[in-house]
């Protein structure tokens, strides 16, 4: 119930009024593999990670935190070469990000996180919860690929670069 009311909040909070100033809340840096991740947080409760599409940054849910925050421990990251973030020394793949979260989660001592992802974050979110059933409660993703149907042959060209499956084309 809890979670259908997070995903209730986070559609009508898109259109709404409220919004963070990105940055205005002096956040942090953890060095993950040699990569400094920037993050912030908001609101105290179960733990909420944001993760944002591809080119994205936390500014993407700058409408949402507001009431994200009321109920959630909202802690919304830029991903490695985004935002704040630091570039990495290798090529990003979805599972390698999720691998980033996964040891972020092990930093800030999180246990029974749910996870909102779209697009870009919505793939990793769905490795993350793959590695991590230990610690992942619940996900809520929006426009991840998850199946093929109707994909063009150049769109899984593209698919193939930024994942570590291999999709079959």
């Amino acid at each position: 119930m809890r979670f259908k009311i997070l995903l209730f909040t986070l559609t009508f909070s898109l259109s709404g009024i409220a919004q963070i100033k990105y940055g205005s809340n002096n956040g942090k840096y953890l060095t993950i593999r040699g990569t400094k991740l920037y993050y912030e947080e908001y609101g105290k409760g179960i733990p909420l990670l944001l993760l944002h599409g591809g080119l994205g940054s936390i500014t993407d849910f700058k409408k949402c935190l507001p009431n994200l925050s009321k109920k959630y421990k909202v802690i919304a990251f830029d991903a490695p070469g985004l935002g704040r973030s630091e570039f990495a020394d290798s090529i990003m793949t979805y599972k390698l990000m999720a691998d980033y979260y996964s040891k972020a989660i092990d930093l800030l001592k999180l246990d029974n996180t749910y996870v909102i992802g779209w697009s870009d974050g919505g793939n990793v979110a769905l490795f993350l919860a793959k590695m991590r059933p230990d610690k992942i409660k619940k996900i809520a993703v929006s426009g991840a690929t998850y199946k093929l149907e109707g994909t063009t042959k150049a769109s899984l060209e593209e698919i193939n670069k930024f994942s570590d499956t291999v999709w079959v084309s």
